[in-house]
């Protein structure tokens, strides 16, 4: 973090107390972006989106907030269940399915740190 807010003109101080322990990060930040940006935000139609994720409140709130892009239901794809495990089977089967099958998809993927993903036939 050091390195990051020194590239950034910033500065980062990290204070141990008893109760707690309080990071702080400063630097100056330009906000490029304005309303329009926001409102006019679309993926492209042939855009699959891939939420996977171990917890079930998670992949039902990144669910809906991906509907918000009015994409079409079958081009979001929900898979979990799995805390620690590698996730394969019906996932892995889809994904390569659709790299060879489509030659012209975009695929935006959330993924939770704790899920791996093994992509092997």
């Amino acid at each position: 973090m050091k390195m990051c807010a020194e590239l950034s003109n910033g500065i980062c101080n990290i204070e141990f107390t008893k109760e707690k322990t309080i990071f702080t990060y400063e630097t100056i930040v330009e906000i490029i972006l304005d309303n329009n940006d926001i409102t006019n935000f679309k993926l492209s139609d042939n855009t699959f989106i891939y939420i996977i994720d171990d917890s079930q409140i998670q992949r039902r709130l990144l669910n809906i907030q991906m509907k918000k892009f009015k994409l079409n239901d079958e081009l979001i794809k929900v898979y979990g269940n799995v805390r620690g495990e590698s996730l394969d089977g019906n996932f892995t089967s889809d994904v390569l399915n659709l790299n060879i099958d489509n030659q012209s998809v975009d695929v935006f993927m959330i993924n939770n740190e704790q899920v791996k993903i093994n992509l092997e036939k």
